[in-house]
């Protein structure tokens, strides 16, 4: 390979590896910073993007909040992003290397908006909790409560002279404010729906408001005066799976001649002194913002993508993320030496644990794999699917051995009995929790209260979203939507007994390796610990800041691993119930956590579509290893070295703080690639 000395002059401790995988979730918000130059995203995912809009290169994935981020804007001088999130905060990052600046808490619900003034000295934010908080940039320090609204804040903006603060809201107003008094100076009315967009004009003397009513209208600042209304189209198609007749954003051009107002699925580009409708372009977005010199538009869309358009001649120029799929379980051999995981890219894969190397792919599922389960004897995978069947793999092949039952909604939970014997699985809607025969595929039974549903009793429906057989194989716990969680007797299939205390779904259950306890995460955000032989509440473990997704005890049993909505992993001891390590820097949702049968390691999966292993006593990552497609795969070391397929190792950059440059994996080959150091890092923790 090339000799890249010219890139000697490049300090490593400045370089930071970038791996090119988008959002798993819907972008929710996109924004442009001043020159064009960037692109920041925020995601469903909690995990924010800033990507370079020349070539799309990922130059930063940020990941501080713990919950979905609702807004992301750029200060007038693109050295600051401000964030505003699910989880009720506001954070400012540094652009040059990625890092926060302050932490803005003040809000009691979700951030939907946020906008610096054209100075930059002053953030607007606005939340559900109906009010407009004006911060200080520099300090962090809150300055004002805009109160008014009825209901939840969806939109901010400052005029071109930092004077006046409009706000767009949900209870269909539009309010304009004082930004030095905080005064409220006209609540505007006549909108039918709630208010997505607030924009105003270049010369600050018109106010633009985009609506769910499918209108956007234009406003005379000075007096309150509506002056034009501009309606959108309307379309009845029920198979489109978004809410299409709402304006989600309004847009002057910079020239203020035009107004651009988009949906769902369109772009429309107005005069806005003759109302005439210029032109229409076709676009299905679920978030949008215009760059500043109005020639380039950034499409957020519901497949996680964002897409650049070029306004005047209505075409892509490129498209920014490519694909990645979350990985939503994942299961060691009973061994140690053979990992699974299951992905909603459908697929299956199992690798070996004291190496990088992917043993097989395991195709066939037409849906996303939700669960993944290694037989006691490690002969067996069965894997489970949205609206497909359970299937059934000969690990030491990968041949299909045979497709249980047929389900038309999820499996998320698949187990083995102690004995191999038998196969248990939540049928979610459609089915309860079912028993089948491993050997045959024939299904033994159902479990009392789970029985069948019909469609139109869905809503009333047990949904069982965990299932985990006693070591000694004589009971089945279930976790369930109704926030309870069932024991039953599986040789009869009859309850024993029910276990109350959680206050919303239960999404994981496990047995303690001794039988005597049973762990439970749910969407209430604990952990809740129980003792079997009585349904006795033993400990209820908080921290988390958002759902629950998975528990798993250690082999000893001495210590239990949660993973999280908030982007963590909590590890407690079982004893006192207290909270020994906070894993962070999960770059998304926790799905599932799964130990090492030697207790030495754990490895979470989750949103950012990667296995991350853990050092349990440390609290400290030693590998990322990544899957993007047959033959391309990768192996990251936290210090950037790496070992990687060909086809893999372009999914890899580096990022220059400071000057933001990035480089390719390629490029700095002699400086990263290192395999024997990501070999000796995998044999510390399995060999």
């Amino acid at each position: 390979m090339e000799d890249l000395t010219l890139y000697e002059s490049l300090r490593r401790e400045d370089l930071h590896s970038i791996v090119q995988c988008g959002h798993a979730y819907d972008v929710k918000t996109v924004a442009f910073s001043p020159n064009g130059e960037l692109i920041a995203s925020g995601g469903g995912d909690g995990l924010i993007l800033i990507c370079r809009t020349s070539d799309g290169k990922i130059l930063w994935a940020l990941d501080r909040h713990c919950g979905e981020v609702k807004a992301v804007h750029f200060s007038p001088n693109g050295l600051k992003l401000a964030s505003g999130s699910m989880d009720h905060s506001i954070l400012l990052w540094e652009v040059k290397n990625g890092k926060i600046l302050q932490v803005l808490k003040g809000h009691t619900n979700c951030v939907n908006a946020v906008h610096f003034s054209p100075d930059g000295s002053i953030l607007a934010s606005g939340s559900d909790d109906k009010t407009v908080r004006l911060w200080e940039v520099a300090s962090g320090k809150m300055l004002k409560v805009l109160e008014g609204h009825q209901y939840a804040v969806l939109a901010v903006n400052f005029s071109p002279d930092s004077q006046v603060l409009a706000s767009g809201s949900d209870d269909t107003n539009v309010g304009l404010w004082e930004v030095k008094s905080g005064k409220l100076l006209w609540m505007l009315e006549g909108h039918q729906n709630s208010v997505n967009s607030v924009q105003f004009s270049p010369d600050g003397e018109i106010l633009a408001s985009g609506s769910r009513d499918n209108s956007a209208r234009l406003w005379e600042v000075k007096s309150g005066k509506m002056l034009r209304v501009f309606e959108g189209d309307w379309y009845t198609e029920k198979s489109v799976p978004f809410p299409v007749n709402e304006v989600k954003a309004v847009y002057f051009s910079p020239d203020g001649e035009k107004l651009a107002s988009v949906s769902s699925i369109n772009v429309q580009l107005w005069n806005v002194k003759s109302s005439e409708l210029l032109w229409k372009r076709v676009v299905y977005v679920c978030a949008v913002h215009f760059s500043s010199n109005g020639q380039m538009l950034g499409c957020g869309r519901y497949e996680n993508k964002v897409r650049l358009w070029e306004i005047e001649a209505g075409k892509i120029l490129r498209e920014l993320q490519g694909h990645h799929y979350l990985v939503s379980s994942v299961h060691f051999s009973p061994d140690g030496r053979m990992l699974a995981s299951g992905s909603w890219d459908n697929n299956v894969r199992l690798w070996e644990a004291d190496s990088n190397k992917s043993l097989r792919l395991l195709e066939g599922h037409q849906r996303y794999v939700n669960a993944v389960q290694f037989s006691p004897d490690g002969e067996k995978l069965a894997s489970g699917s949205n609206i497909d069947c359970i299937r059934l793999w000969e690990v030491k092949s990968g041949k299909l051995l045979r497709e249980l039952g047929k389900h038309n909604a999820s499996v998320h939970s698949v187990d083995f009995s102690p004995d191999g014997l038998a196969l248990a699985c939540n049928g979610n809607f459609d089915n309860g929790v079912e028993l089948f025969e491993v050997k045959s595929g024939k299904m033994l039974r159902m479990f009392e209260g789970t029985e069948y549903f019909s469609p139109e009793d869905w809503d009333g429906a047990l949904r069982i979203n965990s299932v985990h057989f006693s070591p000694d194989g004589e009971k089945l716990a279930g976790g369930s939507d109704d926030s309870t969680i069932r024991l039953w007797e599986v040789k009869s299939g009859k309850m024993l007994r029910m276990l109350t205390g959680h206050q919303n779904m239960v999404m994981s259950v496990r047995f303690s390796p001794n039988g005597q306890m049973l762990a439970s995460g749910s969407f209430d955000y604990s952990v809740r610990l129980w003792e079997v032989e009585t349904g006795k509440s033993l400990r209820l473990l908080d921290g988390h800041r958002n759902w629950v997704r998975s528990v798993q005890f250690s082999s000893d049993g001495m210590k239990l691993a949660s993973g999280s909505e908030d982007h963590t992993v909590r590890l407690w001891e079982v004893k006192t119930g207290k909270c020994l390590q906070v894993l962070e820097g999960h770059l998304g949702p926790v799905r599932t956590v799964c130990f090492a049968p030697n207790g030495k390691y754990l490895v979470a999966v989750g949103a950012a579509g990667r296995l991350q292993f853990w050092d349990v006593e440390k609290g400290e990552t030693f590998l990322y290893r990544y899957a993007f497609g047959p033959g391309a795969w990768l192996d990251l070391l936290p210090d950037g070295r790496f070992d990687a397929s060909p086809e893999g190792m372009r999914y890899l950059c580096y990022t220059e703080q400071g000057t933001l440059n990035s480089y390719t994996a390629e490029e700095l080959v002699k400086e990263f690639y290192d395999p024997q150091a990501v070999q000796e890092a995998l044999d510390k923790y399995v060999k």
